[in-house]
Order: C-alpha cells, then sequence, then structure tokens
C-alpha cells in the first residue's frame, strides 16, 4: 500500500492482543487533524490487561494533543457492540477518559438507543439469557464435586466462564453494561447519536470523506444469522446447537428460580409428575428418599453406590451449547463502518459483524448517492471492491468475514488486512480456530501477502507472523517490535 505524498489518514492499531482499539487521523489540512476512535478493548479481565489499557488510552490521550495540562480531543468516538473486548478500556481506564480527553461526538448503533422498540425487546432478551446462563454456571460449580459430573462438565463450566466474560462479568463497575452506560450517557460534552443501516455521515472538519453505515440489520432474523449451509457464504462452515430452551426447561423442572428468567408458558418439564423424585444433586446425598423402600434398594445399590452409572448432571453439559448460544446475534450488533477517503479508497470497520450483518449490506435498499451528479448509486459491492484497509471481523473467526459477499468482492491490488488477535489467548481458551487458518490463507492471497497481526503467533506452525519483508515492513510504522501499535499511513 504504497503512502501518498502526504497521508490522507492514518491508523493507528493498538496491539493489545485479543480486543479492538484504533484510532483513525484523518487530515484536515489544517494542523490538527480529526481523531476518530473505535473501541477499546481487551479480553479477558485481570491486573496485566487492566494495566495494558491505561498505557493505550494513555498514548490516544498523547497521540491527540494531551498534555500534563491540556486534554486530548477526540472528534469521534464510536463503540461497536456490547463485548468486554471492545469496551473493557472505557471501565478500565475510566479516570484516563474523564481526565485527559474530551470526546465531541459519540457514534453508536441502533441498538443502543434505549428509546428504540426493537433495541429494549432485544436488550430484555438478552438480559434473560445472561442470567439464565449464570444460574447454570453456578449450578455447574456447585456440583463441580459431586459423583456423577464428568469432564464434559468441567468443559461446560470453562465455556460458561469464558463467555461470561465477554460481557466482563466479574468487572466492578458493571462489564459491558457499565461501560456503554458510561459511553452513552455517562460523562458532559459529547454529541451523542445513533445510527440505523443506509446513513451516510460526515466527520467534522474532513472535506470530501464520507462515512457509510452498513450494519447493524434492523431484521431478527439478519441479527441472529451467524452461519449458512450455503455454498460460499463463508470460507468454513459452521453448523451451531440452539439448545438453550430444552436446557433451561430441565433447569426450570429442577430449580423454579430459572423460571424467572423464562416465559412461563415456554417452561416444559422433561418427565411426567408421576416419574419424578427430588434429587439433592449438590451434596449427591441419599438420592432415593422419595423413593417406596424396594425401588430404593434398587435405586441405592445400581445407581448410588456405582457413581460410574450416575447420570444426574449430564443435561447440564449442554451448559457449553448454551454458552455458545447466549450471546447469539450480538456481534451482528456491531456497528459498521466504511470510511470512504476522497479519491474513493475505502477503509472497513465491521466491528464484529458476522454473516447475517454482511448479507443485510447488499440489500437493494442500501444504496446511497454518488459523488458525481448523474453518476450511478453506490451499492456495497462497490466500497467492498475499493476497500484498501480491512480491520478484519471477529478477530479472523470462521463466521465473521463474508466469502461471496465479502473478502471476494475486495479487489483492490494495495488492500490490507489487520486482525486484532493473540491467538495464544485464544488457545488458552480452547478456540483453537480463531483465527480461521484458511480465512489467512485466502487473506494473505487477496493481499498479496499484507495482513497483519496484533500479537504474532508460530507455535505451531500456522505462520501466524507478520510480514518479513523489507518491502511491506515499509508500509507500517511501528512503536518498537512487539509493542504498542501499528500505525498504517494511506
Amino acid at each position: 500500500m504504497p503512502a501518498a505524498k502526504k497521508a490522507k489518514v492514518r491508523i493507528r492499531c493498538y496491539r493489545q492482543g485479543f480486543g479492538d482499539c484504533f484510532l483513525l487521523s484523518f487530515d484536515t489540512g489544517k494542523k490538527r487533524p480529526c481523531q476518530v476512535l473505535i473501541d477499546c478493548g481487551l479480553w479477558p479481565s485481570g491486573a496485566a490487561h487492566t494495566k495494558t489499557m491505561r498505557a493505550i488510552v494513555d498514548d490516544v490521550a498523547k497521540q491527540t494533543g494531551g498534555t500534563d495540562t491540556k486534554r486530548g480531543e477526540i472528534d469521534v468516538l464510536v463503540a461497536t457492540h456490547e463485548h468486554w473486548d471492545h469496551l473493557s478500556g472505557f471501565n478500565q481506564a475510566r479516570d484516563i477518559f474523564e481526565k485527559k480527553l474530551h470526546v465531541r461526538n459519540v457514534w453508536l448503533a441502533w441498538t443502543e438507543d434505549l428509546k428504540d422498540p426493537l433495541s429494549k425487546t432485544l436488550r430484555q432478551e438478552q438480559e434473560k439469557k445472561k442470567k439464565a446462563a449464570k444460574h447454570v454456571r453456578d449450578k455447574l460449580k456447585k456440583l463441580s464435586g459431586s459423583p456423577g459430573f464428568s469432564a464434559a462438565g468441567q468443559s461446560a463450566l470453562k465455556q460458561l466462564d469464558s463467555l461470561l466474560g465477554f460481557f466482563g462479568a466479574t468487572d466492578s463497575q458493571g462489564g459491558v453494561e457499565g461501560a456503554m452506560a458510561f459511553i452513552r450517557e455517562g460523562w458532559s460534552g459529547p454529541n451523542r447519536s445513533f445510527h440505523n443501516p443506509g446513513a451516510l455521515l460526515d466527520l467534522p472538519g474532513v472535506d470530501g470523506v464520507r462515512v457509510y453505515v452498513l450494519g447493524p440489520p434492523r431484521d431478527r432474523d439478519l441479527l441472529r444469522r451467524e452461519s449458512s449451509s450455503k455454498e460460499g457464504a463463508l470460507y468454513e462452515l459452521f453448523f451451531g446447537l440452539t439448545l438453550e430452551d430444552s436446557l433451561l426447561a430441565a433447569l426450570g423442572a429442577l430449580d423454579h428460580e430459572v423460571a424467572r428468567f423464562r416465559n412461563p408458558d415456554e417452561i416444559g418439564k422433561p418427565f411426567d409428575a408421576s416419574h419424578r423424585y427430588p434429587v439433592d444433586l449438590e451434596s449427591a446425598k441419599n438420592p432415593a428418599a422419595a423413593l417406596p423402600p424396594d425401588l430404593a434398594d434398587f435405586f441405592n445399590r445400581h445407581y448410588s453406590d456405582e457413581p460410574w452409572r450416575r447420570i444426574d448432571t449430564d443435561w447440564l453439559h449442554a451448559g457449553g451449547a448454551l454458552a455458545l448460544r447466549m450471546d447469539k446475534g450480538i456481534n451482528n450488533t456491531s456497528l459498521v463502518l466504511a470510511f470512504e477517503l476522497p479519491d474513493g479508497r475505502v477503509l472497513l470497520f465491521p466491528g464484529d459483524a458476522q454473516l447475517g450483518s454482511w448479507e443485510s449490506w447488499h440489500d437493494p435498499k442500501n444504496v446511497w448517492p454518488n459523488r458525481k451528479s448523474g453518476g450511478e448509486q453506490i451499492k456495497a459491492r462497490d466500497l467492498l471492491n475499493r476497500t484498501v484497509f480491512y480491520k478484519v471481523g471477529h478477530h479472523g473467526s470462521h463466521n465473521a468475514t463474508a466469502q461471496d459477499l465479502g473478502l471476494e468482492l475486495m479487489n483492490d491490488p494495495d488492500l490490507t488486512a489487520f486482525v486484532p488477535i493473540s491467538h495464544e489467548m485464544a488457545l488458552a481458551n480452547d478456540w483453537d480456530r480463531i483465527p480461521l487458518t484458511g480465512l489467512v490463507r485466502q487473506l494473505r492471497q487477496h493481499t498479496q501477502g499484507r495482513v497483519w497481526f496484533a500479537l504474532e503467533y508460530d507455535k505451531d506452525g500456522k505462520d501466524f507472523t507478520n510480514p518479513q519483508s523489507a518491502a511491506l515492513k515499509k508500509l507500517v510504522k511501528e512503536d518498537k517490535p512487539g509493542n504498542l501499535w501499528l500505525e498504517f499511513a494511506l
């Protein structure tokens, strides 16, 4: 990607690992550029992660003109969606945001508008799922020492802990909800706005740069669509399970507290009342206490005294599937922005948008006026065709970069891609397909090798490393090898 004589924009990609934070500095023709901050987060939580995020926010303040006596100026703050790896910094470094930075405008998706009827409905549904997931997680933790608990239960527990971590469940400032509340209404000053697909925005003080809002879709089915069996939809197909209803029905049969998380009309029982007997799963003591003596004797000899036969807790193992589904659709609520430079080049920042969102961009209703009077209307296909910088969605996962409706349309010879990933962090959580090897291979082909990773990793021989050639290294400025950021000038 050869730099112009004078860069129209500099993209500082922070290298915290499994998380997004980007500072875009657009040339205004004046001394001070227009500064756009997109997200600020890192997964998982911990003292070391907090230290990293505070260092990043400090750097943002300095880069935007902040000094010991003056605040840095952010012209537009974009918060794409409610996941910890995109928002944690707004809690971990909130004092720095409040004291060292002045934000003029906040751009959010329509899904963050508390007055929007569909947004309110989605929020209520999500809250029920989170409460149910926490309840399953707590139940699994209590059962983890019982005779009927297995490795599958441990796996489900680990998955639930991980997914709840994406909501900042252990954060003292309210997790993602607290972070988004701070962004949405927490500190005085910014002009906040909520955006729908099809909108066309301007950057303050910048001539000729247009910002296209591609997502999130307003269609519920598209919001929930993460995968497809259609050939050419994704680089690798993934058929997810949808077991939360059956799992919660079973939980409801055991614990009526779960009824608070579900519509009473939807609560089912796995067995008829005449065949149900109470079982103390948490202590695993005397499970046959309520049975007739002859049946209790048989039960105790062939079940209680032989733990390998017990399946008391096996149904809770579906908590792993619930973990996969509990945040279904959250990634598709990402505010997706395409920044078009005056010369027509495009920067694509899709947040963590997955297949349903990508498909929605190509809705025939999503068209924008041409820069030239009388020219053909602009479609998502045109923007993808002119994309020269792609922030790879959802850390390079299997279902966050569309194939035929996405990467295959990115045909600009100067295309560069950045993957905000720590593969080591992903492997520590058994996410061995993040980033997806096949997707990385396709990215390398489309970019002629210009694929950059936040943190490099090659211990497993998959070559998740940054370009090594001198020619490609000239395209990026680096804050010391392996340090805080990479910066591209376009």
